[in-house]
């Protein structure tokens, strides 16, 4: 199964497809469903959508500071507002993206594994094209060079995408909860902005 998320309409953003429910920790997605009319009618479903993003003060200098933030509904006591440590490798704004989608997928690990959600499928929603492509596209001629690009080089934040292409694997292999990815633009990632920058600020 491909692991880019595509809208029931083609045009279909955000607003159109998330819906967070009144005093509920999680957002969903809509469905299309053909009813017993014959016509196709939009749903909601157990389907959970997730906003990862990172931000980072004072990005390519000595002093950046990043931070992560992950938004699972409005007043989610899920939501996560996390520094980047500064042992914790660079402080950059990709880095600081691909951890973000990181975070997310090990608390839905964390959930599902507590009982806390059951749901098959999970949107990943960013507005990191690097991210993105690479767990949609660049992961699996990466895999094929032993995680070398095609200058000959290490990937660079090699761990962080190893460590999402496996958490990954793992929702699919033994949760059996498929993990697609939606690249928007940054207006619908909005809250996990914040979050990320709350971090930062505090």
């Amino acid at each position: 199964m491909s692991r880019i998320y595509t809208p029931p309409n083609g045009n279909s953003t955000p607003d159109d497809v998330v819906y967070a429910h009144p005093h509920s920790d999680f957002t969903n997605m809509q469905q299309t469903h053909m009813g017993n009319d014959g016509r196709f009618h939009n749903i909601w479903s157990c389907d959970i959508a997730i906003l990862a993003d990172g931000a980072c003060a004072g990005n390519g200098t000595n002093y950046a500071r990043a931070g992560m933030g992950v938004y699972f509904a409005p007043d989610s006591r899920y939501n996560i507002s996390e520094k980047l440590e500064a042992w914790d490798g660079q402080q950059t704004n990709q880095h600081a993206e691909i951890r973000a989608a990181v975070l997310a997928l090990e608390k839905v690990i964390e959930l599902v594994e507590d009982g806390c959600l059951q749901t098959e499928n999970v949107v990943l929603i960013s507005d990191s094209s690097y991210v993105v492509d690479a767990m949609t596209n660049w992961v699996y001629r990466w895999r094929n060079n032993g995680w070398m690009n095609n200058r000959g080089f290490e990937v660079t934040n090699r761990d962080d995408f190893e460590r999402l292409d496996r958490l990954i694997n793992i929702l699919d292999d033994d949760f059996d909860v498929s993990v697609r990815l939606w690249l928007v633009p940054r207006c619908y990632v909005q809250e996990a902005d914040r979050l990320a920058k709350d971090a930062i600020n505090s």
